[in-house]
């Protein structure tokens, strides 16, 4: 029996571990994940044994989210392979079960730190490259400065975006024309709905993002989590004014390192004429642990947003346990 364990917060990156060792095995192979699992349906797969029985591989994925009685029972159950069959573990983080595991090889599937874009664009250069492609610098920049630091949305558009490519390196002018900019103002309002705890308008703009032909379930979460992390830059760095200046926005955007001042001042209340929401300030209702704890869930609303096929329900649980319960 050999075990792998990838470990980290990529999904392609685990994705493409899982993709090739499932491809190249010839044996009965078995994917388990949280939402089919069943402790006797993963003690049948080992109860097979004799001279004729295929050699094994089990793909377990995000092993970490699962229940803390299910990880017990799936450690105990691994104890059952055979010597030949292969087993590949993903997790975000390795819980303090999961650290018990002997594994005889650990995959880091670790995102680059947010500030580190060098990193970022060697990311990018190693997705280009699965399509038979080259990023020019600008190329990744632009992608980096308009997508953020969401992995699967970055695949998906390299890998549009490589279809049309007229040559084999993507050039800026590609990222322009080819690529989706997702920055829509409607979902920069419903982030600011979701923030004044508006129900019944969050759930109706919803409706039409998620009708939109382009939409994608990780990038809105990407969208979200990064408007509720300036958020919580802002709550941690504004001097608490009973009102602010567009002078004073603009320093507090600069001090937080947000380039979107019109976002900073829609937290502090600044309401300008043409504004179709009137603002208000966003520092009365939310300290920094509320807001920590809201980021954190983003987390989780991530993963499902990867898994599931109905971003709707997955997002009303999310939204009535961070913002309104």
């Amino acid at each position: 029996m050999s075990i792998s364990i990838v470990s980290g917060s990529s999904y392609i990156k685990k994705e493409n571990s899982i993709k090739k060792l499932w491809e190249s095995f010839q044996g009965q192979k078995t994917l388990v994940s949280r939402e089919n699992y069943t402790k006797s349906s993963l003690e049948e797969v080992f109860s097979t044994k004799g001279m004729f029985s295929q050699e094994k591989l089990v793909i377990i994925k995000e092993l970490d989210s699962f229940k803390a009685k299910e990880v017990k029972d799936v450690i105990r159950i691994l104890s059952l392979a055979d010597g030949n069959d292969k087993i590949l573990i993903t997790v975000t983080a390795e819980t303090e079960d999961i650290k018990k595991i002997k594994a005889d090889e650990k995959i880091d599937a670790a995102l680059p730190k947010p500030w580190e874009d060098n990193e970022w664009k060697d990311f990018l250069d190693s997705i280009a490259a699965q399509f038979g492609k080259k990023i020019e610098k600008h190329a990744a920049e632009y992608l980096l400065q308009n997508l953020g630091r969401e992995d699967t949305y970055m695949y998906e558009e390299i890998s549009k975006i490589s279809i049309y490519a007229q040559t084999d390196t993507i050039t800026l002018e590609d990222a322009v024309q080819i690529g989706y900019t997702f920055s829509d103002p409607q979902l920069e309002d419903m982030c600011y709905l979701m923030a004044c705890k508006k129900t019944d308008k969050v759930m109706e703009m919803l409706d039409k993002i998620i009708d939109d032909s382009e939409f994608n379930a990780p990038a809105t979460v990407g969208f979200m989590y990064r408007y509720f992390l300036d958020l919580y830059k802002v709550i941690l760095n504004a001097p608490g004014l009973k009102k602010y200046t567009w002078a004073n926005i603009q320093k507090i955007a600069k001090d937080c390192g947000i380039k979107n001042s019109s976002r900073v001042r829609s937290f502090l209340g600044v309401t300008f004429q043409n504004d179709i929401i009137k603002k208000i300030n966003l520092e009365n209702m939310y300290d920094p642990s509320k807001l920590r704890r809201i980021i954190i869930m983003f987390e989780q609303l991530d993963r499902q947003a990867k898994s599931t096929d109905n971003f709707k329900v997955a997002f009303s649980v999310f939204f009535r346990e961070a913002f309104v319960e």
